[in-house]
C-alpha cells in the first residue's frame, strides 16, 4: 500500500512547481507524524485505562456503565420474578 502511494506521490510531484513540491512534502510529513502522535495518544491512554479502572473507548455508555447508580461490588442481585398474570378477558366478551 505504502509503495503505491509513493509511486503517486513521485508521478505527481515533478509536475508541480519547486515552491509547490515542498509544501506538499512538508503537509506529508506533518500528516504522517500527527498519525503517529495520535496513534501514541490512544495507546497511553488505553493503557491509563486499564491501570485505572475506567471504562476504555467503546465502553461505558448507557446501561453499561452505572457509574453512581452501579450496585456495591459483590451484591447479589434479587431473585428475577415473573410478570403478574393478566386475566383472560377474551371469556368474559360475549
Amino acid at each position: 500500500m505504502a509503495s503505491g502511494k509513493g509511486e503517486i506521490v513521485q508521478l505527481v510531484l515533478p509536475f508541480l512547481p519547486d515552491w509547490m513540491q515542498h509544501v506538499v512534502l512538508v503537509l506529508l510529513i506533518v500528516a504522517v507524524l500527527a498519525t503517529w502522535g495520535f496513534k501514541i495518544k490512544r495507546r497511553i491512554d488505553h493503557r491509563r485505562a486499564l491501570r485505572e479502572g475506567r471504562p476504555m473507548r467503546g465502553q461505558g455508555r448507557g446501561a453499561d456503565h452505572l457509574g453512581a447508580y452501579a450496585p456495591p461490588p459483590g451484591a447479589v442481585p434479587p431473585p428475577a420474578t415473573p410478570p403478574p398474570l393478566r386475566p383472560d378477558d377474551s371469556s368474559t366478551a360475549s
